[in-house]
């Protein structure tokens, strides 16, 4: 025992684990290197722990640490139940008997209580083993509830990922993709900045100079506009179309504008006039005299 390779690195002081290539480098996706179809998780894994799962299944030696609640238990549960779907018998030790009592309990939870034989437990007796030997000899002969769900569940990770694909695909030449946009405007709404109501379809055809271009008219635009002392749709002149006037234009545009408005307030009361004079005279009248 003490000649095997992992007690030797486990026991020597100048020993060091064997330095393997990593299974999933860091920048590519987990599932071109993992089938999930043919992963056994009886309890949920992340990506990162299930390259721990997968590498250990595999045969390699591993230190795995990680602070309380990044889910070690659950990433050991997964590789016990990895280990004896392939035939393989496991020795699970721990320092404090609740680690134990936890990997237990989410192996009973997942339905292979059977397979386990409490070796830690103060109240296993002669009666108990047998009786735990004896399910798990019966446990051994059954089928899998459902044999093509490795085939579902692989259409269905299949299918998450061409959306994510699609999501993270760049539109056209923008340079743009539709996560980086949504995400855009979810920061916008966060701010509680109000999006515009029509949508900029042709947008997509934009090149990414031109895009950047835009964007950076809009951002010096709304720096302006938060200068003004008023709201550009609150302007008097909103709405008017009319453009840069020189002050001589103004003045001569002044003049005409009070004209117009004494007019209208002497058609306002000749009109008032006239109402009045029809609600006095209720006689009926003749058209031809």
């Amino acid at each position: 025992m003490l000649d095997h390779a992992l007690l030797d690195v486990l026991l020597r002081e100048s020993a060091e684990f064997e330095r393997f290539s990593p299974l999933v480098p860091d920048d590519e996706p987990i599932d071109e290197r993992i089938d999930i179809s043919k992963c056994t998780h009886v309890v949920d894994a992340d990506s990162s722990q299930a390259i721990v799962i997968e590498e250990a299944r595999g045969g390699r030696n591993l230190v795995v640490q990680g602070p309380p609640g990044t889910g070690k238990s659950q990433t050991i549960t997964n590789i016990i139940a990895s280990a004896v779907h392939s035939g393989k018998t496991v020795l699970f030790v721990a320092e404090k008997t609740a680690a134990l009592e936890v990997v237990y309990d989410r192996l009973r939870k997942a339905g292979l209580g059977a397979l386990c034989l409490e070796m830690h437990s103060r109240k296993a007796n002669k009666r108990e083993v047998l009786k735990s030997l004896d399910q798990a000899l019966r446990f051994s002969g059954k089928a899998p509830s459902d044999p093509d769900l490795p085939t579902k569940l692989a259409s269905c990770r299949d299918k998450l990922n061409g959306w994510s694909h699609a999501v993270h695909k760049p539109i056209g030449q923008t340079g743009r993709s539709a996560f980086q946009i949504m995400g855009m405007q979810l920061r916008l709404r966060g701010d509680r900045v109000r999006l515009i109501d029509s949508s900029l379809d042709q947008a997509a055809d934009w090149s990414a100079i031109k895009l950047s271009t835009t964007e950076t008219a809009v951002s010096r635009t709304a720096e302006l506009v938060q200068g003004l002392p008023v709201v550009p749709k609150e302007h008097p002149w909103h709405g008017t179309n009319i453009g840069q006037q020189s002050p001589f234009d103004l003045d001569r545009l002044t003049t005409k504008l009070n004209t117009a408005g004494d007019s209208l307030a002497a058609l306002s009361t000749t009109v008032n006039k006239v109402f009045g004079h029809i609600v006095e005279n209720r006689e009926p009248t003749c058209p031809f005299g």
